[in-house]
């Protein structure tokens, strides 16, 4: 099972409409250059050396009014946080994935949401980005409104909170501060800086553009120039910027949109890197998913030194379970694996007749699991993988 396939084909339609934009920031940070034609193929967990071998958990989810198809996974401290398919409530699991309260405020009220279009949890607190009503709102684990965040001079496609700071993520709207990236605000709403400056275009998106890597410093991915930010409150500051070589995009493309691509360049900006689509952090290691040619390539980095660590197309997870990773969120040195119920049911019918057969221990509650999903598909299972330090 491939290790980058989550989401690529939304991801490369997203690309067909969007353009690409030139950085306009002057500095760059460090350099960080990618050999794609150095890139191992698909390979082992043992190949990776990523992963510790024979240290993986399932985790079956309990939660009384069933989950569905989970939308987004976010993490504090050891609590799971989850929003479902509906987009209207948020799960709060313990970390043995049974479910210990519900957010569900769906309403017209200053302390209610009418859409969650995106979330943040820290410090016992959830907060709840509502665009249809211009406002997050904060929450505490039992549903509690805690304030609430006026937003309509602004604009958001998602948002992170570090501190007593709210820093929200425009992809591409102008707004009465102009044409930023990164907006940030304090609770009251009140301007703080704006950060990473856009031409005007419809540009990319990320499937996950940021990811937090410390109490106070959050890791944000602007797909477009390749470039890595590091955003504390008060800054935001060039880290990394990929450079992939001959697989750049040419300049001439840069200023041309989805159209002009394909038809223009005869398809071959397929040939070219697109940009980042997707940043988790684990430790010291930085993942960064990006495409070329219709696949999919996985690239580590050690952030400390700035390092190339793992360039490959994707990881076949060999130790104990055989089920790869697909859809998964990254959490300290964990990587949580995640499966609707009906997939895992579907996955673990394939395995049985894998050429690699799976210890008779390991199929056999597997297969307990299994029973239990068919009259159960509600609720998901995460298989977790610990990462090396």
């Amino acid at each position: 099972m491939k290790f980058l396939n989550y989401l690529y084909l939304l991801s490369f339609l997203v690309s067909l409409v969007c353009c690409q934009n030139t950085n306009t920031y002057e500095q760059q940070g460090s350099i960080v250059r990618v050999d794609i034609d150095k890139a191992k193929s698909y390979i082992t967990d043992a190949e990776s050396g990523l992963i510790i071998p024979n240290e993986c958990e399932l985790i079956q989810m309990n939660c009384s009014t069933g989950i569905g198809t989970i939308e987004d996974m976010k993490f504090d401290k050891d609590k799971i946080i989850l929003l479902d398919n509906g987009r209207q409530r948020i799960h709060i699991l313990n970390k043995e994935g049974v479910c210990e309260h519900e957010i569900n405020r769906l309403g017209k009220s200053s302390n209610e949401y009418i859409e969650i279009t995106d979330f943040f949890a820290v410090n016992n607190k959830v907060y709840v980005l509502d665009m249809s009503s211009l406002k997050i709102v904060e929450y505490d684990y039992e549903g509690q409104c805690k304030s609430v965040t006026n937003i309509s001079d602004y604009w958001a496609n998602s948002f992170f909170v570090v501190g007593d700071h709210i820093f929200l993520v425009n992809d591409r709207s102008e707004t009465k501060d102009g044409k930023n990236h990164i907006i940030e605000i304090r609770k009251d709403g009140t301007l703080v800086k704006s950060y990473i400056p856009f031409d005007k275009g419809p540009g990319l998106s990320c499937d996950m553009r940021f990811s937090c890597y410390s109490e106070d410093s959050v890791f944000y991915a602007q797909r477009e120039s390749n470039t890595i930010f590091k955003v504390t409150s008060g800054k935001c500051e060039p880290f990394i910027t990929l450079d992939f070589g001959k697989y750049n995009l040419p300049e001439e493309y840069k200023p041309m949109d989805a159209r002009e691509l394909i038809y223009n360049t005869n398809n071959n900006y397929q040939k070219y890197v697109l940009g980042i689509e997707r940043i988790q952090v684990s430790g010291d290691l930085l993942f960064i998913r990006f495409s070329v040619n219709s696949n999919d390539y996985l690239l580590v980095i050690n952030h400390k030194t700035k390092s190339n660590v793992l360039l490959c197309k994707g990881i076949a997870v060999c130790s104990m379970y055989h089920l790869g990773l697909m859809n998964y969120y990254i959490h300290e040195n964990t990587i949580y694996n995640l499966y609707d119920g009906d997939d895992f049911v579907s996955s673990i019918k394939i395995l049985e007749d894998d050429d690699n057969p799976i210890e008779e221990k390991y199929l056999r509650e597997l297969k307990e699991i299994v029973s239990e999903r068919v009259s159960d598909t509600g609720n998901p299972i995460i298989v977790k993988y610990k990462v090396k330090k």
